[in-house]
């Protein structure tokens, strides 16, 4: 199988799907059917390979991964601390997370459903679809203040554990210092094996809402790849993408998503694709 000419890598919350996690002050929006075909429909025209790079379990991608389907064999999972493989069916945990995924996770697991009562009936909830290497919990009844009271909880009750805790959706335990730049690195790894060519990420237009994935933008554009921030993103990632010379969307989500695959695609027909401006920022020092 041959790779495509040009690469997508997607978050997937708001991003490729909306606002799919409800909160108790957002509610849940259901996925623009429209859009997201659209999206699929002209990637696939234009030979781009859609790889998804996003912190939700892997267990999840699995159903996602087989809609976005074309010649992508893997998708990144837990921020890229594990990735799933679609033709084979499984998943792998980054070699970088194995040593935590065995032996600090366990515990740590153990701690926080013992001090908070994790369990069906709340309050406190784990995410479904199975984690393994990082660890999500939700406040049952829970919006953006009970998430933050949340993590002021995990991250007293983790003192002096090797773990960054972060708000998101939910509270994100992390193995410490590690983000989607993770799995930018993984990445270069796993796309000559599975892909059967290097990764060049002068072809790549990454996609993204949220300083999660802050680091791997940056590091994607000093590769001379493309970033692209939708509308609803962080501001805070909007001046990053606009400081690399970026595509800032006026429409967010799915649209905004297909406006920025659109654009590249268009810069790329007249052959205006350059270097970002940490690029050549990056090549003067």
């Amino acid at each position: 199988m041959s790779s495509p000419r040009l690469l997508l890598f997607l978050d997937l919350d708001d991003c490729a799907a909306g606002s799919i996690w409800p909160f108790a002050d957002r509610p849940r929006q259901p996925l623009n059917r429209e859009a997201f075909a659209k999206l699929m429909a002209e990637c696939e025209r234009a030979r781009v390979g859609v790889h998804l790079l996003t912190n939700r379990p892997p267990a999840q991608l699995a159903v996602i991964g087989h809609i976005v389907g074309g010649p992508a064999r893997y998708h990144l999972a837990e921020s890229g601390c594990s990735a799933w493989l679609p033709d084979e069916n499984r998943v792998i945990i980054n070699p970088q997370c194995r040593a935590f995924a065995e032996e600090v996770r366990p515990d740590m697991v153990a701690l926080l459903r013992d001090r908070l009562a994790v369990g069906l009936d709340g309050p406190i909830l784990e995410e479904y679809g199975n984690r393994l290497v990082t660890y999500t919990v939700f406040p049952l009844q829970g919006g953006h203040e009970q998430v933050a009271g949340l993590v002021g909880q995990v991250r007293e009750l983790l003192a002096g554990y090797p773990v960054d805790v972060r708000q998101g959706k939910g509270v994100d335990v992390m193995p410490a210092g590690m983000d989607k730049v993770l799995g930018c690195w993984w990445a270069e790894r796993l796309h000559p094996h599975l892909q059967g060519s290097s990764l060049d990420w002068t072809t790549v237009l990454y996609v993204e809402d949220s300083m999660t994935g802050a680091r791997a933008a940056q590091y994607v554009m000093e590769q001379s790849g493309q970033v692209a921030a939708v509308a609803n993103a962080q501001e805070d990632f909007r001046q990053l993408v606009a400081a690399g010379g970026g595509i800032l969307c006026e429409q967010g989500q799915e649209e905004g998503t297909l406006e920025a695959l659109r654009r590249w695609l268009d810069a790329w027909g007249r052959g205006e694709v350059r270097p970002s401006l940490f690029r050549q920022q990056s090549s003067q020092k």
